[in-house]
């Protein structure tokens, strides 16, 4: 286990990605994981999500296992269309989009474990692991699941593809947090929401979504990314 370096939402910002780059390589880690979300954004064109696309994967072609990419909502969204389309999906986009998904897909994962921590796009919650292991493996949710993150990361990109399990509003695509959701008691990190700073307010539950624009062009956060060192310790840089 080395130090591993986490991106939240990049939504066709390029220089997100090379800061992303940048950083990795200036304090020597291990492993680079964006969070998903790599397009739309407000105002964006097909040539832009085109391009985002085409970088990440030329990253992932020379990286391999150092690079890690997530599925975010909007990237599903883009890929699949229909039920699951979200802010931002228009038809032209998806048409264009969908090719680029579909040959790639296998370079995503819908999860990553490692150093101690859980990593989604939008975090995993009780509920929705009990009933992601109820309708796959017909298992009760137990200590097995809820104290290894591993085994969670695992179960979510074996059936990765089985998209039709993830399009539920307390998913690892789509959770968004409050008060009443009830989360494993592992670590986690996610992006999917908007903050200002990476901040933990649930203790156990870190927020990293700090690249995202309202629709005027103005930063909703302060444009940095975490490490996780291998102790499980975690820095802002």
């Amino acid at each position: 286990m080395g130090k591993i370096l986490v991106c939240g939402d990049v939504h066709c910002k390029k220089e997100v990605v090379d800061k992303a780059l940048k950083l990795y390589e200036e304090n020597n880690c291990d492993k680079l994981i964006f969070i998903g979300d790599y397009t739309d954004d407000w105002n964006d064109t097909v040539e832009q999500n085109i391009e985002i696309l085409d970088y990440l994967f030329h990253l992932k072609h020379i990286m391999g296992e150092k690079l890690i990419l997530l599925f975010g909502n909007h990237d599903i969204s883009n890929w699949i269309g229909g039920e699951f389309k979200c802010s931002g999906f228009t038809n032209i986009k998806h048409e264009q989009l969908k090719f680029s998904y579909e040959s790639a897909k296998y370079d995503f994962k819908m999860a990553h474990a490692d150093n101690g921590f859980l990593i989604t796009h939008a975090g995993v919650c009780i509920p929705w692991l009990e009933y992601l292991l109820k309708v796959t493996e017909n298992k009760v949710l137990d200590s097995e699941y809820l104290n290894n993150p591993e085994k969670v990361a695992s179960l979510l990109n074996q059936y990765r593809f089985k998209l039709n399990l993830f399009d539920l509003r307390d998913s690892p695509l789509w959770l968004r947090p409050t008060e009443k959701v009830e989360y494993p008691p592992f670590k986690q990190i996610v992006g999917h929401t908007p903050v200002a700073l990476i901040e933990n307010p649930r203790k156990n539950i870190i927020y990293i979504d700090t690249h995202s624009t309202a629709p005027n062009g103005e930063r909703l956060g302060d444009g940095t990314f975490l490490i996780i060192n291998p102790d499980g310790l975690t820095e802002i840089v």
